[in-house]
C-alpha cells in the first residue's frame, strides 16, 4: 500500500473521514488535544504509546500500527492482522456503545460505588505487582461475604452484574480472583497411619 499521507495517523484520519477524521471531531473523538493531534498528524512531533493507546480505544485501530509509522504498511485492526476500514471503526462504536449500556447499568445499581472501587483497586495493585496478593484478599472477602448473606440466586437475579464485571475486569488485562477455581486439596493419609497400613499388609 502506498499513500501520500505523511503520517499514520493521517492515514487513519483520511478512513474515518470528514465526519470522524476532521481537525474538528477527531481530537474530541481520541480525547487528545487538537494542536497534538494537528502536529502528529504532520509528522511535527512523534506518536506516543499513551497517544497510540488512547486512539485505539477510541477507533480499535492497532496502536503497534500506528507506532511504527510506516506508511506503506496496511492498517490493521486491534488483533495485528484485520484490515482497517471504516468498516472497523462502525464495528468498533458499536460494540463501546453497548458496553456503555452495560456501565450504565451497574451505574444505577447502589453498589456501583463499590464496584468501581474495587476494580480501582485491582488496577493499581496491578500496576504496582500486587495483582496476585489483591486478587487472593478479595476472593477471601468474597467467600466471606458468601458465608454471611449466602450466594443463592445471584447469577438469575442480576447477570448483567456478573457480565458487565466480567468485561470491565477483562478490560483492564485480566486481574482477576483466580482462587476460585482451584482443586481444593485432597485430604491425605497422616504419615503415622500409612505406617500402620504398611505393616499391616507386610504381616498379611
Amino acid at each position: 500500500m502506498t499513500s501520500r499521507k505523511k503520517t499514520t495517523l493521517a492515514i487513519l484520519r483520511s478512513i474515518l473521514g470528514p465526519a470522524w477524521g476532521s481537525e474538528t471531531h477527531f481530537p474530541f473523538l481520541v480525547r487528545l488535544s487538537p494542536s497534538w493531534v494537528k502536529k502528529a498528524s504532520s509528522g511535527a512531533v512523534p506518536m506516543t504509546l499513551k497517544a497510540a493507546t488512547e486512539i485505539l480505544r477510541a477507533t480499535g485501530i492497532s496502536h503497534q500500527w500506528l507506532m511504527d509509522g510506516d506508511v506503506t504498511a496496511m492498517p490493521v485492526e486491534r488483533d495485528g492482522s484485520t484490515p482497517y476500514t471504516i468498516n472497523s471503526f462502525e464495528r468498533w462504536r458499536e460494540n463501546l456503545s453497548g458496553m456503555q449500556q452495560k456501565v450504565k447499568l451497574i451505574q444505577d445499581d447502589p453498589n456501583a460505588d463499590a464496584i468501581a472501587t474495587i476494580l480501582r483497586v485491582l488496577h493499581s495493585a496491578k500496576k504496582a505487582g500486587k495483582a496476585t496478593t489483591a486478587s487472593y484478599q478479595l476472593w477471601q472477602f468474597s467467600e466471606a461475604l458468601k458465608q454471611r448473606f449466602g450466594w443463592s440466586g445471584v447469577e438469575e437475579s442480576v447477570p448483567f452484574i456478573l457480565e458487565t464485571v466480567g468485561e470491565l475486569v477483562t478490560e483492564i488485562n485480566g486481574v482477576r480472583p483466580v482462587f476460585q477455581t482451584r482443586a481444593k486439596p485432597q485430604n491425605k493419609v497422616p504419615l503415622k497411619n500409612q505406617k500402620t497400613a504398611t505393616s499391616t499388609t507386610r504381616k498379611k
